[in-house]
């Protein structure tokens, strides 16, 4: 991918570095343990030497049968995002907004089920795949109507909350005796949620601290990933939401078991700052910077990033 540009002009550029970063108000959209987390991580540089100084990073992935430019999916504004954004743009049209950023960016958007658009002006706006976040009130079904307006409008997946693990394979069941579509378990936080989501038959795991209602603190997300993914084993894509900042995080991420990330927060705020422009310049710094870590780690392409990658610091 290439950068797109300086469109909102140079005054913008500090507040979309600041995105990155996580300044307010996207720093106060995550737990501090997320980002703390990978703040004690680092990244294992390679040496550049003979021909791979001509090594050429491949960021597409392929995830639920669709080819991605980079394995990120972004997140929408739900209702408390837009309450917390600046800017007519984004608390009016921000989905809209997004899905054709994403689109352009060949990347998926996940929308929350409170957009404040509906859900065909979204997928009209979107060129690439669009999921839908269902909440729901503990032990009740997933809204019927909803999903299968979802299908009808063009809705490629569902992402529902785990929000109690002992009833994850009959939230299941309900949900699948309503649509076929890919069915993804959010709120997933240890390797026996996991198992017990992959005998559910799910088709996708979000290491995520969203649709998680258990009391007590919880790990962070990052922590939580590789028991996760060891329990997963592969039989289903397995994405983390939670810190993500910047492209060394998402490799980060990769290498730790992840297929892809969920990024919401930096773009949200560049969208804030600079509208479409913002979000998009957003959206690229973090997918160049990607590119850019997987040269200097000697990494050719996402399926390639290992534990090795990644050292933990005290």
């Amino acid at each position: 991918m290439t950068y797109r540009g300086s469109a909102t002009g140079p005054a913008a550029r500090p507040a979309l570095d600041d995105a990155l970063q996580g300044a307010a108000p996207a720093k106060e959209w995550v737990p501090r343990a997320d980002r703390e987390a990978f703040a004690r991580l680092r990244l294992r540089p390679r040496p550049v030497t003979g021909f791979d100084r001509y090594l050429f990073a491949e960021t597409e992935t392929r995830i639920l049968g669709r080819t991605w430019a980079a394995p990120v999916v972004v997140v929408s504004p739900d209702d408390q995002d837009r309450a917390r954004l600046d800017g007519e743009v984004a608390m009016v049209d921000g989905e809209v907004v997004m899905a054709s950023v994403a689109g352009s960016a060949g990347l998926p958007l996940v929308v929350s089920d409170v957009a404040g658009r509906s859900l065909r002006d979204i997928v009209a706006a979107a060129s690439g795949p669009l999921w839908l976040r269902i909440s729901h009130d503990r032990g009740h079904a997933p809204n019927r109507e909803l999903i299968r307006d979802a299908q009808r409008a063009g809705v490629q997946a569902l992402v529902l909350g785990a929000d109690a693990p002992g009833r994850t394979g009959s939230l299941v069941e309900r949900a699948r005796a309503v649509s076929p579509l890919p069915l993804l378990l959010e709120g997933v936080l240890t390797a026996s949620d996991a198992r017990k989501a992959v005998e559910a038959g799910v088709d996708g795991i979000v290491v995520s601290h969203r649709g998680d209602r258990r009391p007590g603190p919880a790990p962070a997300t990052v922590d939580a990933l590789p028991p996760v993914a060891s329990a997963v084993g592969g039989a289903c894509p397995v994405l983390l939401d939670g810190g993500v900042r910047g492209g060394g995080d998402v490799l980060a991420a990769l290498a730790l078991g992840a297929d892809a990330v969920l990024l919401g927060p930096p773009v949200l705020h560049g969208l804030a700052v600079a509208g479409r422009d913002g979000a998009a310049q957003v959206l690229d710094l973090v997918i160049n910077e990607l590119a850019d870590m997987m040269t200097l780690t000697g990494t050719t392409s996402v399926a390639d990033a290992g534990p090795e990658l990644v050292r933990r610091i005290t």
